[in-house]
């Protein structure tokens, strides 16, 4: 009784040991048939966080992680056209404010320049090439410019005024500043007119004036 006791143990615990073994591999299958695919949706969506655009997964089944799969892989092909819309607009953006001989400055609420085109850092003389998300009275030096934001900043109006540009080279500018919608206000836009031609005829005819009423006076 004793030996069949004992053979009976081990044969039960080999069997039991057997059907350990084949539930933890069954486990192991059945936890890395979700986690496999949950890892690869982690990575792929830190990679989409970082802009590297991918392949679309390719994850079989039609339980929650097939479904989810599918729904990840329909938000990166949006977010991939979302993306190529976006750098397509800023590439016509740039080409349109590049050919415009206004100059255009965006600023943001704190005064830092967010766009800038080249005629703007022409008229203004820009100290550095790296202007974009510096202050504005860092990178102009003009303060006269800075109390126009300012107001437009404060005020919800357009903001009109005239200024002389710091620099070698002067210039007569005519400034339209506007506020950006929302609330609270994230900035304003500036459109700067080269004035100077304009000014310097405009002060000959008044020189040409004075003359021609003193002549007439003269005897």
């Amino acid at each position: 009784i004793d030996e069949r006791v004992s053979a009976t143990r081990k044969f039960l615990w080999l069997l039991a040991l057997l059907f350990g073994g084949i539930a933890t591999l069954l486990a192991y299958a059945i936890v890395g048939r979700v986690t496999d695919p949950l890892t690869q949706l982690t990575q792929r969506a830190r990679g989409l966080a970082m802009g590297v655009d991918e392949e679309p997964m390719r994850i079989q089944g039609s339980d929650e992680v097939g479904s989810l799969s599918k729904a990840f892989n329909q938000m990166q092909l949006e977010l991939s056209n979302r993306f190529r819309q976006l750098r397509e607009n800023n590439e016509q953006m740039s080409t349109v404010l590049g050919s415009i001989q206004e100059g255009i400055i965006a600023v943001d609420a704190k005064e830092n320049i967010v766009l800038a085109n080249d005629a703007s850092k022409h008229l203004l003389s820009f100290t550095t090439d790296d202007e974009l998300g510096r202050p504005l009275l860092e990178a102009v030096r003009s303060r006269r410019l800075r109390e126009i934001v300012q107001q437009c900043l404060r005020v919800s109006e357009t903001v009109q005024a005239e200024l002389e540009s710091v620099g070698e080279l002067r210039h007569d500018l005519a400034v339209t500043a506007t506020r950006l919608p929302g609330d609270p206000v994230p900035g304003c836009v500036l459109v700067l007119h080269d004035v100077t031609e304009q000014r310097r005829w405009e002060n000959l005819r008044q020189e040409f004036v004075a003359n021609v009423s003193h002549e007439l006076k003269t005897p």
